[in-house]
């Protein structure tokens, strides 16, 4: 009887306990209304403000089967039973190195599973009344337009901090998104392009729905870092996005090179050819027609392993292209004619040493360069050899030029200046020119505690984006960093800057900090005491904008509309292969 007993007492023990975590999760969830139906989010408490996440949410119909490489589909159907939006969903279709130190992905996450059905995006809010009509500030990852995903970045702390809602989108990348075919009549089979149309109908679904989360459909900030910021230089001058977005912060990264996107059709169908080539469905005796009808029926493994083997022969094969609907001409002559749609703000950034990406990849890149290597990799195939020893006559430091440390960080220096700055200098010229008032600002916070970057690096490139959300402040449990009371003051400081733009107020009341301008070319330095520069990088500006293209020009183009679009513009990627 007392075995009875006891077992009893304990049964009912485990009740109790079970109701109380049933009640805890009732207590811990959310419903909201969407116009798809009603989903569940969680509450949790951030920074002493309760945040409401919502993750996974379709906003696509999956790009699978037919739906591959088309244009997205928005996702209508409707359901009564509240959807669950707990957990975030698969990172969309791409090769993930066990090695990045880019990804911040949680290593047990469902967002680690790979998958075409990707379309999806997540929502942090810190109210879910209608009437609060708070800012809203869209996020577009980083990852060359071939890997990343929307839940690298938690968007809680930024959200709680600055009192904003936060959306974090997945595209599709690669030969998911950036693949193009036509026949020999010049059909288009495989439009180019799908992947920015699938962040143009996330940026839809955003001011059809946001409203039901306490956000302002008329306020959005489009921000995005690397080849988010360069999508969001393609969406300046889109017809498409026109309207979905009401201003834009852009970090590390623009489409303002040469080289960074097709302009004739030719170069997309050698593209098209390459990449069958690696695939099952290269079959000489099809049609185009046969072979991307081909290539909609290959499994989604075989297309992930024939994008690996491209990735290692030409890592940028899959690029944006003029297509005379979502890039309706080249992006430098719509710049140049201020054909750019309406925005409120505009931020442009950069960090100090942005172009270590590329370089710190190199063989022996800790250990320096010796002047030999420094002379050979700065040979750009883009350039006339005869124009080569300008670029080595700018970039040697002739007080020691033997000095392997004083190499590499020359090396640096320059893939900084080309591939970064000075774009990102250029552009904000020109929206300035065209009377949008671009602030530009410089990131100089090195994170000491820094889990995933080479020290030797420095300030690395996506090194601010940690200060963006928040980290320093709050962070997932999974993420290795850690950061100093200096960090947490940038991170203030970064986060500051964003709330102000998406409130469409100046990004930081300093009284200096003017927009850049033809002339008073001034910046912010970010770092904890934060200090206004004037004339941004004004010798490599000159360099790169002005000196170069006009060499250039005079010796390999005659056509003057070729030369105008060239002098006019900067310079072409720094085509330096990467060891794997």
């Amino acid at each position: 009887m007392a075995c009875l007993l006891r077992n009893l007492i304990i049964i009912k023990m485990i009740l109790l306990s079970l109701a109380v975590h049933l009640d805890a999760t009732k207590d811990d969830s959310i419903t909201i209304n969407i116009s798809n139906g009603p989903i569940q989010g969680k509450k949790q408490v951030i920074l002493d403000k309760t945040i409401y996440s919502f993750k996974g949410i379709p906003f696509a119909q999956p790009p699978i089967g037919s739906l591959r490489y088309q244009r997205p589909v928005p996702y209508e159907s409707k359901w009564e039973k509240p959807l669950p939006c707990f957990q975030y969903k698969s990172t969309c279709s791409q090769y993930r190195s066990p090695t990045s130190f880019f990804d911040r992905s949680n290593p047990n996450g469902p967002e680690m599973k790979i998958s075409e059905d990707c379309l999806y995006l997540d929502v942090f809010t810190p109210t879910t009344k209608s009437s609060d009509q708070l800012p809203v500030i869209v996020w577009v990852h980083g990852g060359s337009l071939l890997h990343g995903d929307g839940s690298w970045w938690h968007g809680q702390t930024l959200s709680s901090y600055e009192n904003v809602i936060v959306v974090l989108i997945n595209y599709r990348l690669g030969s998911f998104g950036f693949l193009a075919a036509r026949n020999a009549a010049h059909k288009v089979l495989i439009e180019p392009n799908v992947g920015f149309y699938d962040q143009a109908l996330a940026l839809k679904w955003v001011l059809a729905n946001i409203a039901s989360f306490g956000g302002n459909p008329n306020n959005v900030l489009l921000s995005g870092h690397s080849a988010g910021s360069i999508s969001i230089s393609y969406h300046l001058t889109s017809p498409v996005s026109r309207g979905l977005f009401h201003s834009v912060a852009m970090f590390s990264g623009t489409n303002m090179m040469m080289n960074a996107y097709y302009t004739k059709w030719e170069q997309l169908d050698g593209a098209f050819t390459k990449f069958l080539s690696k695939t099952s469905c290269n079959n000489t005796k099809n049609s185009v027609e046969e072979s991307v009808e081909c290539l909609r029926k290959l499994s989604e493994d075989e297309l992930q392993t024939a994008q690996l083997e491209i990735r290692n022969l030409d890592p940028y094969l899959f690029r944006p292209a003029v297509d005379k609907q979502f890039i309706p001409d080249d992006p430098k002559v719509l710049l140049y004619k201020g054909l750019i749609n309406p925005m409120e703000k505009v931020l442009i950034s950069t960090v100090q040493n942005d172009g270590a990406v590329m370089t710190s990849s190199l063989p022996g890149y800790n250990a320096g360069f010796s002047r030999e290597s420094f002379v050979q990799i700065t040979k750009l195939p883009f350039i006339p050899d005869s124009l080569h020893s300008l670029i080595v006559h700018e970039y040697t430091n002739y007080t020691d030029i033997n000095n392997p440390i004083g190499n590499r960080c020359q090396l640096d220096r320059l893939a900084t200046h080309a591939l970064f700055q000075v774009p990102a200098a250029y552009l904000a010229g020109q929206l300035a020119t065209h009377n949008y008032s671009p602030y530009m600002m410089l990131f100089d916070q090195f994170t000491v505690g820094s889990a995933y970057f080479p020290p030797a690096a420095g300030i690395i490139h996506q090194m601010e984006v940690p200060y963006i959300f928040g980290y320093p402040l709050h962070h997932p449990a999974y993420i290795k960093d850690t950061y100093t009371k200096d960090d947490v003051e940038v991170s203030k400081h970064m986060m500051g800057i964003m709330g102000g733009l998406a409130r469409r107020e100046k990004p930081m009341d300093i009284d200096d900090w003017r927009p850049y301008a033809q002339g008073d070319e001034r910046y912010l330095l970010v770092r904890k005491d934060l200090q206004v520069e004037g004339n941004f990088i004004p010798a490599a500006r000159n360099f790169w904008n002005k000196l170069l293209p006009s060499l250039v020009c005079r010796t390999t183009f005659k056509d003057d509309l070729a030369a105008i679009s060239i002098s006019k513009l900067l310079v072409p990627p720094i085509q330096i292969r990467v060891s794997n």
